[in-house]
């Protein structure tokens, strides 16, 4: 059966951190081009609307942000761990207010990392008195009352709310072992961190700490392989900006690909744009 799409409809985005502001471009270049196809017309907010936007205040910062994108309703630096994000309790308020039935996001994750929230969205707002349509454009052909594709959505709705536990748990577990360091570092550091030297005061010895001239490459890896998906196309993207390995070299996608499946960075648990980082493969001695 061939999906119906609608005739106007809203969209919504959201990243979590500063650092993924980039990723939000993705996000609206994928439902733009989708609504291109399919000939709907996308309502963005009308910030000019002063007595709806008094009813459903927003950050001035966070306002000042979602200017720059007029056809779809944005979230910044709001983890998909919750559903308390001022833009999107607006545009779902705004929908009702206006009778629009369709909301399109770029993938389930963006509707929320949280399975209850997800399943509860689709209870509340898609079986509910709004009668709500969700679109994804990952997952274009997702038809909520055919049981095998509402399965489908609840298996992803799943995974991504494993993946944002893994990482809370891997991310609180690296950062204890980073600020309660009782061994000594062996070998040479991981990239984006430096051990203390030898003859470095008493009990400071070996102790890890963030490099940040490393991190800030980091950033750049992890941010471009989120936007091309190629070890080979980041490495071309470091060496044709002039960027070096840690010992001055070429970058090879090998070397990327060892930082991008060994690195997590905490972007789905803070709201305080806090950038965090440590490979998943830290070994210590036996030896105080």
């Amino acid at each position: 059966m061939v999906k119906e799409w609608p005739d106007r409809a809203v969209a919504y985005g959201r990243v979590s951190t500063k650092k993924q502001e980039e990723g939000l471009d993705t996000q609206v270049f994928g439902i733009t081009r989708l609504c291109e196809t399919e000939g709907i017309k996308l309502i963005g907010p009308n910030f000019a609307d002063t007595g709806f936007w008094e009813n459903h205040p927003i950050p001035k910062k966070e306002l000042d942000k979602a200017i720059d994108y007029p056809t779809v309703w944005c979230d910044f630096g709001v983890s998909g761990g919750t559903m308390d994000r001022p833009i999107f309790k607006a545009v779902l308020a705004y929908m009702e207010q206006e009778g629009i039935k369709d909301i399109i996001f770029y993938d389930p994750s963006r509707l929320s990392r949280n399975l209850v929230d997800a399943i509860n969205f689709v209870e509340e707002n898609i079986r509910g008195p709004l009668g709500i349509n969700a679109h994804f454009v990952t997952m274009p052909d997702l038809d909520m009352e055919d049981p095998t594709q509402e399965m489908m959505f609840r298996m992803k709705s799943m995974m991504d709310d494993m993946e944002r536990k893994q990482v809370k748990i891997k991310v609180t577990t690296a950062m204890e072992r980073l600020r309660e360091q009782e061994h000594e570092w062996v070998g040479r550091a991981p990239y984006g961190l430096y051990a203390s030297k030898k003859g470095a005061s008493e009990g400071e010895k070996g102790k890890l700490y963030y490099y940040q001239q490393e991190l800030e490459i980091v950033i750049e890896i992890l941010r471009e392989y989120s936007r091309v998906n190629s070890y080979s196309g980041v490495a071309t993207y470091l060496n044709n900006r002039g960027l070096t390995t840690r010992s001055g070299g070429t970058w090879y996608p090998q070397q990327v690909k060892r930082i991008v499946e060994h690195s997590v960075m905490d972007g789905e648990l803070n709201g305080d744009h806090m950038f965090r980082f440590f490979p998943k493969d830290m070994q210590w001695s036996d030896e105080q």
